[in-house]
């Protein structure tokens, strides 16, 4: 794993933008929402520090900048910012930025998936050894992990540009994108983001049998909802 970098594409906990704004239905209060999201992040960053011999860097928005990033633990080494408009100018950006900082393999994940196993993680790094790019498939059609090998000549390869992202096709454009360009795909088991009613309540049922897989999470979901979360969890036990 040695040169292998895991970069969590995020926004600061103090981001001007609130947060996680599709759950606004389910979580009214943006103070809860912004409390949430900083439990993601906590259990994000705690999962991909179990990998030994691993970088871990954070590429934060422009909105916000690194702000708050020190209270997570992590220091000014492990930020860098993501550069570009749209989401694929951004996510290429980073790549570029991490093989040009020395890299040779980025593993690049979302801030969404706090219950992710660190086992998809290692797969995914071990995956890298053989193949070109690896990918993980989210449930609502996008990924929530996709990794590449420094090329060995030219630049990054383009798996950002044609995408339709935020729509069930942003996995299978990638995949196409990445099949045009000759470059072998592996694929890790699928896991889900917590952007909206349906991933909030898999996270819900998750952590009713399981709350040690996201301690921060399931004690901010445990404040924000009170009662009713308990409730939440009584009916997923079921």
């Amino acid at each position: 794993m040695k040169n292998t970098a895991v970069v969590v594409m995020a926004r600061s906990p103090y981001s001007k933008q609130s947060p996680k704004t599709r759950l606004t239905p389910e979580i009214t209060s943006e103070a809860d929402r912004r409390h949430l999201y900083t439990a993601f992040l906590r259990d994000v960053l705690h999962s991909a520090r179990q990998l030994e011999g691993v970088a871990l860097r954070v590429a934060y928005t422009q909105d916000g900048g690194p702000a708050g990033f020190e209270e997570l633990g992590l220091v000014s080494k492990e930020l860098l910012p993501q550069k570009g408009q749209t989401l694929g100018e951004r996510e290429q950006g980073v790549f570029t930025d991490l093989f040009m900082e020395g890299f040779s393999k980025v593993l690049m994940i979302g801030s969404d998936i706090p219950t992710l196993p660190t086992e998809h993680l290692a797969l995914a790094i071990e995956l890298l050894a053989e193949q070109t790019v690896v990918i993980g498939p989210s449930r609502d059609g996008g990924y929530y992990l996709i990794g590449l090998v420094k090329p060995t000549r030219g630049p990054t390869p383009d798996l950002f540009t044609k995408i339709r992202w935020s729509t069930q096709f942003a996995f299978s454009d990638t995949v196409t994108a990445a099949r045009q360009a000759r470059i072998r795909v592996a694929l890790v088991p699928p896991w889900y983001d917590v952007d909206n009613k349906d991933g909030l309540t898999t996270l819900i049922r998750e952590l009713a049998n399981a709350n040690h897989k996201a301690p921060n999470t399931s004690l901010a979901l445990t404040k924000i909802f009170k009662n009713g979360y308990q409730e939440q969890r009584d009916t997923s036990k079921r």
